[in-house]
């Protein structure tokens, strides 16, 4: 997504997040008005804005589902 579509949002992502790596994707985030986002990275869960979704949780999601 270019970043013009969500640079509007990089204010309030930077009072969410320590991590300035981070805050353009908490920027899309809130721009896109996510549920959450997937990371393994650490520096997410001390946001408390959006659901953070651990790849581990999410492959023990994926596997307990039968494929049709």
């Amino acid at each position: 997504m270019p970043k013009e579509e969500y640079e509007e949002s990089f204010d309030i992502a930077k009072t969410l997040i320590d991590d300035i790596d981070d805050v353009p994707f908490i920027a899309l985030c809130i721009s896109i008005k996510a549920d959450g986002i997937w990371s393994d990275d650490t520096h997410f869960k001390t946001q408390k804005e959006f659901i953070v979704f651990r790849t581990r949780e999410l492959s023990l999601a994926f596997k307990s589902r039968k494929l049709r």
